[in-house]
């Protein structure tokens, strides 16, 4: 991007700083303190040079006891707001909104496929019918992957606070063991299991009878 680059660092605060107007100095006096031991000549020119643009809060979200209500479906950041640590902010977001569309698109045939057959019992079935199974079957299974990676993503975060040296360094000692190993299982089920995947098999795997979809006039021709 051109001849500059951008540096990043956590910044440690008991308070929620005032993101337009904050101490410059105290976060250039932390950024020293926290990489102090660094010999590497780069690194510490980078912090002696550091000019501090901005700073930006993390946010997270407690652990939601459903993500559905009446209709309204949460999916992403609104459903789990994770940790930057995590980097999969964005992914399982779009594993959500692909999983969610798959189970709605099974349960709305389902309900269109009835619909007839119930009307004439009297008993017409209703889309909120088809929606709330869609949302059920899509947090029972997307719930327990988000709260592993969650999980996961506060141990990764809780790596970036203030450490003593002792601590420290142990900390650097595992990551580099873990570094020298093969793929710990955390990591192969989250690329290697998809859940558009698992999802297929249990509508493979439901009674609701398939059928197409009404067909619809378009809108223009």
């Amino acid at each position: 991007m051109g001849d500059e680059a951008v540096w990043w660092s956590t910044y440690e605060s008991k308070d929620l700083p005032d993101t337009r107007n904050f101490d410059r100095e105290d976060i250039r006096r932390q950024l020293k303190e926290r990489h102090t031991g660094w010999n590497d000549p780069v690194v510490q020119k980078i912090v002696d040079d550091a000019v501090v643009d901005s700073i930006y809060p993390t946010w997270i979200t407690p652990d939601l006891p459903t993500w559905y209500a009446r209709g309204l479906v949460l999916i992403g950041d609104a459903a789990h707001a994770m940790q930057p640590s995590s980097g999969q902010g964005a992914s399982q977001g779009l594993e959500d909104a692909q999983v969610l569309s798959l189970f709605l698109a099974h349960y709305l045939e389902g309900h269109f496929s009835q619909a007839a057959f119930r009307a004439e019992n009297g008993n017409p079935a209703t889309i909120s019918e088809a929606v709330d199974q869609a949302s059920k079957k899509y947090f029972e299974m997307r719930q327990p992957r988000v709260k592993k990676i969650t999980d996961r993503a506060k141990q990764m975060g809780d790596l970036k606070r203030k450490k003593g040296l002792f601590e420290e360094w142990l900390t650097y000692l595992i990551l580099w063991i873990i570094g020298k190993l093969p793929l710990d299982t955390y990591t192969r089920q989250i690329f290697n299991d998809l859940p558009v995947n698992e999802a297929r098999k249990i509508i493979e795997n439901d009674k609701t009878p398939p059928a197409k979809l009404p067909s619809f006039r378009p809108l223009f021709s």
